[in-house]
């Protein structure tokens, strides 16, 4: 089925279905909302297929006295594809096949699995918000052009969302998301974050340069986008405490790591921990990691 006709069944599918109330607003348990935390709760809408209002500056800065430790499986993926080439291990270690992908979100969504994004994550650490029941975040890495092409169908028919992380001087290169196609996932409810501009390891490169592959890659993406973007990936997992800072700097609400874990302690907003997914897991591999 062309793209272009997923991505309009989607939308008439995900409108018709509507989200739980827990998943429309965080707050419909009770309660007021903290003010610290209408920043976060604009951007824990996009699983609906809506675009979101774009937040005024000030209320994407992340609230202080964040307090709540969270236990959210964030599952790592690369390629959904067949390996093009057998004797490259690396890309074999990375590629999930569309049918063992296609497996995978089965198994997830027969566990009652509910897929929810990085700004849901810190909207409830920040202030208690609940989420639904067996919440996972589901990140790729690169924006490769396979999770538009193959990913994406496989997720929307299981009614998930995902981040995809973007480097932004990739986009519209060989193997990876074309503009066109970076706006048509994000119509279906996928979410896009930032991966620097040349997948740099930003502890390794100067400050001057870690600090522009940060900036920079968030300004090519809003302006595609034409809405903030808040989420961030450290290339290879290269981070410290200077880039740590320049993310948060720069407006980034959250970021992940390649550090493998599943609890999320206050103090590592960003530095959320996830578990990898590669051509060698099986479902049940896949269910363990996802803490089913």
């Amino acid at each position: 089925m062309p793209f272009l006709w997923v991505v309009l069944l989607a939308v008439m599918t995900l409108s018709a279905c509507g989200p739980a109330a827990s998943d429309r607003d965080p707050t419909a348990a009770g309660g007021a909302e903290p003010a610290a935390g209408r920043g976060v709760r604009e951007w824990a809408h996009k699983g609906e297929a809506l675009a979101p209002r774009v937040p005024a500056a000030e209320e994407l800065k992340l609230a202080t006295g964040i307090s709540h430790s969270m236990a959210v499986p964030i599952l790592m993926y690369h390629y959904i594809r067949v390996n093009p080439v057998p004797d490259d291990r690396v890309g074999a270690g990375l590629s999930v096949t569309p049918e063992h992908f296609s497996a995978q979100m089965d198994a997830l969504a027969a566990r009652g699995v509910h897929s929810i994004t990085p700004t849901q994550l810190v909207y409830a650490m920040q202030v208690g918000a609940p989420l639904p029941p067996n919440p996972v975040i589901l990140t790729f890495d690169d924006g490769y052009a396979d999770f538009a092409t193959t990913a994406v169908p496989i997720l929307v028919a299981h009614h998930f969302v995902a981040v995809s992380y973007v480097i932004t001087g990739k986009i519209g290169t060989p193997n990876y998301m074309t503009a066109e196609q970076l706006k048509q996932v994000e119509a279906v409810g996928m979410v896009i974050g930032a991966h620097t501009v040349h997948h740099l390891a930003l502890a390794k490169v100067s400050p001057a340069s870690a600090n522009a592959e940060i900036v920079q890659s968030k300004a090519a993406l809003e302006q595609l986008l034409g809405h903030p973007v808040v989420d961030f990936c450290y290339p290879f997992g290269s981070f410290n405490a200077q880039v740590v800072a320049m993310v948060q700097a720069a407006g980034f609400l959250d970021a992940v790591t390649t550090v493998a874990g599943l609890s999320h302690p206050p103090a590592t907003v960003f530095t959320l921990t996830r578990q990898r997914v590669g051509g060698g897991d099986t479902v049940e591999n896949v269910l363990q990691k996802a803490s089913l």
